[in-house]
């Protein structure tokens, strides 16, 4: 009898000992996984944030590589190099020029073009005609690295072509992008360039934890962790795993979608049907500003529809709303419409900042006007244009009269405002389809589709007058302002090759007559006729 209640007792107690070990294992796996994918989440937050400051580095270096390359591309060397065809001069000046690379007349390069297609390139005229680019590379660079790393030196960050690493930070030779990643948190930017695939990777070392002092402390509370613990590790579990196959599908259509466009009307339509497919819905629509800009399938009916934030930052207020089917939504289509409009975010993100460096490379930064780039580039368009529909093609070219004098004496901030208040009023006096410029220092350009000569010329007078009844503000009073301009028209006055030149020709001519004036063809028809004041 004693002994087999002694029997009884070692089963109990070897129960016990069971129920209270496997608790505690238990709890040591759920409290560990719990403590790594808190840190994995904190890492890799570290290593999205080093990410965004390498972008917006990044954007700057490109901004810098557009400017270089238009002045470059301005300068005489060069453009009599292109002009006399002299691969030999080009070739100099791109080994003194690291990041410099040129785009020949007949197809070669010379230099060293920018990895990945990162650069920013600028075309070269001579005679009208494009005689070749130059190219300013604008890759990310170790330095470029180290700074975006600045205020969190445990992240990595290394610039990967293809499968090659061609710079990181810090300095790890001799790895292949694969052994850098291995084994790491990471996660990655692309980059849009030319040739291999282009991004930054940023990463870091995963978090371990020593579990062996814990478990002292865990046999007291084992009981309680046990259950706690596991069936909030599995919801918590549930909600991180990836969603279900004709979700992956739709994220996955998203994605694809992104890698083709940057345009966010192009994006709307297919996020909008990924969330429709995945949860089922019979209809959804896309809203932003209280106006519905897109919407698919039937909207309406009887259940309670789901709204999902679509939050981009610096972007207005916008969400995604779902129409439920007869059954309502489940928890897995509520969590599939989650992860989507996550996705959707990213990717309208990527868009705007993509649209943000676009505007920028075409962009001059004092005044907001259109750049020498966006003007070269929007003069071959409207050339064809025009030759196609037989239009007229106007060109105004204008040049502040003694800029060098306003900033010698007032200094630099004076001239920065003469500059602005004149593009002021180049923005106050042309239509929606005219493009105002800002060629460099104190030149400036209006480019006038579907406009005459005398159209033209009436713009550059009504601007003339503007700019003379105008004033800039000095210390002890103000300056008056005056200008010259130069106009001419395709086909009227100038061939196409011509016309840029053919209008530079009649602002000097307003400069050697005194200032202050408007000068014209006197009569249509290429070659251009004898100048004369409007």
């Amino acid at each position: 009898m004693r002994l087999n209640r002694l029997r009884s007792s070692a089963v109990a107690v070897a129960a016990a000992a069971l129920l209270v070990g496997a608790s505690v294992g238990i709890a040591c796996f759920a409290i560990e996984e719990g403590i790594l994918a808190s840190q994995r989440s904190s890492r890799l937050h570290d290593v999205r944030d080093a990410l965004r400051q390498a972008r917006v580095l990044l954007s700057d270096r490109q901004q810098d590589a557009a400017g270089a390359a238009a002045a470059l591309a301005a300068s005489p060397r060069v453009q009599h190099a292109f002009a006399a065809r002299d691969a030999a001069a080009l070739a100099a000046i791109a080994r003194t020029h690291p990041a410099v690379s040129f785009a020949l007349w007949n197809g070669r390069a010379l230099g060293h073009p920018p990895a990945g297609g990162l650069g920013s390139s600028v075309a070269v005229y001579s005679g009208g005609a494009l005689a070749g680019r130059v190219v300013v590379a604008a890759q990310p660079d170790g330095a470029l690295l180290t700074r975006a790393r600045k205020s969190d030196p445990a992240v990595h960050l290394a610039f990967v072509v293809g499968a090659d690493v061609l710079a990181v930070s810090p300095p790890t030779p001799g790895v292949s992008a694969q052994q850098l990643l291995r084994g790491k948190v990471h996660d990655e930017l692309d980059l849009a360039g030319g040739g291999a695939p282009a991004r930054i990777v940023g990463y870091r070392d995963r978090p371990t934890i020593p579990l062996e002092p814990l478990w002292a402390t865990l046999l007291g509370l084992a009981a309680v962790a046990v259950s706690f613990r596991f069936f909030d590790r599995r919801e918590r579990r549930r909600r991180a795993e990836p969603p279900p196959n004709t979700v992956r599908d739709a994220v996955a259509l998203v994605g694809e979608t992104l890698a083709a466009t940057h345009n966010p009307g192009a994006l709307l339509p297919v996020i909008l049907r990924a969330a429709v497919e995945a949860t089922h819905a019979v209809g959804g629509a896309v809203s932003s500003g209280g106006r519905t800009v897109v919407e698919r399938g039937h909207l309406g009916g009887e259940g309670v529809p789901l709204e999902v934030a679509l939050d981009v930052p610096q972007g207005p207020p916008a969400k995604l709303t779902l129409y439920p089917p007869a059954r309502g939504f489940d928890a897995d289509a509520r969590d599939a419409a989650a992860w989507i409009a996550a996705q959707a975010v990213i990717a309208l993100e990527n868009a705007r900042l993509h649209g943000l460096v676009q505007r920028q490379a075409v962009t001059d930064e004092l005044t907001g006007l259109a750049n020498r780039r966006r003007f070269l580039a929007q003069l071959e368009l409207e050339v064809t244009r025009s030759r196609r529909s037989g239009s007229p093609l106007g060109l105004v070219l204008a040049d502040l009269d003694d800029f060098k004098r306003v900033n010698d004496t007032y200094g630099h901030e004076v001239g920065d405002a003469a500059l602005r208040r004149f593009a002021d009023i180049l923005r106050d006096n042309v239509r929606d389809v005219d493009l105002p410029v800002r060629l460099g220092g104190e030149e400036f350009a209006v480019l006038l589709p579907d406009t005459d000569l005398p159209g033209a010329a009436q713009l550059a007078e009504r601007v003339r007058h503007a700019l003379e009844e105008a004033a800039v503000d000095v210390p002890r009073g103000h300056v008056n302002l005056t200008a010259s301009f130069g106009v001419s028209c395709f086909p009227a006055a100038a061939a196409a090759n011509e016309l840029l030149a053919d209008a530079d020709r009649r602002l000097y001519e307003a400069k050697r007559r005194g200032k202050n004036r408007v000068v014209a063809p006197t009569r249509p028809g290429p070659p251009a006729g004898r100048p004369v004041d409007v």
